[in-house]
């Protein structure tokens, strides 16, 4: 059972990894993303330049009114911010590996960006998989020498059932 959840889990993350590097690999050509507009708020997901970026933007004072309409979503092309404009006028701008946070607390907005590098992303998506990879080529080699799969125990004397672990044999 706990292999079947393993060999489960790690099937989704190679997944996960695969459509990381389609996504890095296209935001070095498209810069694209999804707009969420509500009221004073805009909420977004985009991608460009190898990395995904979520935000939020707050305006503040619209004394002139707002054209945006209530739940409105919608796909665009060349999305974000100006990232130089937020890191001139940030609150808080922190970088840790491959994470950036932007704050920014402007006289008519307020923006919140976090940026994470996909090579990051795919990085940690690859851990399952490599696991996964190397577990089965130790097994398979176990098997191969006449040993256990799961414990290593020699196999050569041993007919059925491992009698270190109990494993059937192979």
């Amino acid at each position: 059972m706990r292999r079947w959840f393993f060999n489960i889990a790690a099937a989704k993350s190679m997944l996960l990894m695969l459509a990381t590097v389609v996504l890095w690999v296209r935001s070095g050509s498209y810069n694209e993303g999804i707009t969420h507009r509500e009221g004073h708020c805009a909420e977004w997901f985009s991608h460009q330049d190898g990395s995904c970026e979520f935000g939020l933007l707050t305006w503040h004072n619209l004394d002139r009114g707002c054209d945006w309409v209530d739940h409105n979503w919608e796909y665009e092309s060349n999305t974000g911010l100006n990232y130089e404009f937020l890191r001139s006028r940030a609150e808080a701008n922190h970088r840790v590996l491959g994470v950036e946070y932007i704050r920014t607390d402007h006289n008519f907005f307020t923006a919140e960006v976090y940026r994470v590098q996909y090579w990051l992303i795919a990085l940690l998506a690859a851990v399952l998989p490599v696991l996964w990879i190397w577990t089965d080529a130790r097994r398979r080699r176990r098997i191969a020498r006449g040993q256990c799969g799961n414990c290593g125990y020699d196999m050569r004397g041993s007919e059925g059932a491992c009698p270190e672990c109990g494993t059937g044999a192979a």
